[in-house]
């Protein structure tokens, strides 16, 4: 390379089409307004760069992954439990092991279903391993239907 930019083989091209011409100003290898060009494209980065910094809204609030175990009054875990977010109502299910994995924004309150199972509503805070003990519904089915076609 050479100090103002322009590849060795491209000046050599360049100047032997200048000679033939009767000219030999190295000026006429690029287009004028060059610098101009190059000044707009570092503009439009900084630009970009700075937009994507100062408006992201996900930078101030990061997300963070909770884990849990639910389980009931006797400590056995139970499966396949309903772990929302009550925000937006979206959420995971437990494995057949009681456990859960959740990624929450930070002042998220957790919304716990199962069926026969009365509801909970867990605040995590700053905690990202949970143990929630979910209570029996009393004198209720829960969710279950009163008649299922096919059975007797």
């Amino acid at each position: 390379m050479v100090s103002d930019g322009v590849p060795r083989w491209l000046r050599k091209i360049r100047v032997q089409s200048t000679r033939v011409r009767g000219k030999n100003d190295l000026s006429l290898c690029w287009p004028p307004g060059r610098e101009a060009f190059l000044g707009r494209i570092s503009k439009g980065i900084f630009s970009a760069i700075l937009g994507i910094v100062l408006f992201c809204p996900n930078a101030s609030a990061q997300a963070n992954w909770v884990t849990g175990k639910v389980m009931d009054e006797q400590g056995n875990p139970i499966p396949f439990v309903s772990v929302l977010i009550k925000k937006n109502q979206k959420g995971v299910s437990t494995d057949t092991a009681g456990l859960f994995k959740i990624r929450i924004k930070p002042n998220t309150v957790l919304i716990i279903r199962a069926v026969g199972f009365e509801e909970a509503i867990v605040d995590p805070g700053n905690q990202r391993s949970l143990s929630i003990v979910l209570k029996a519904a009393k004198g209720s089915t829960g969710n279950l239907p009163a008649f299922i076609p096919g059975l007797s």
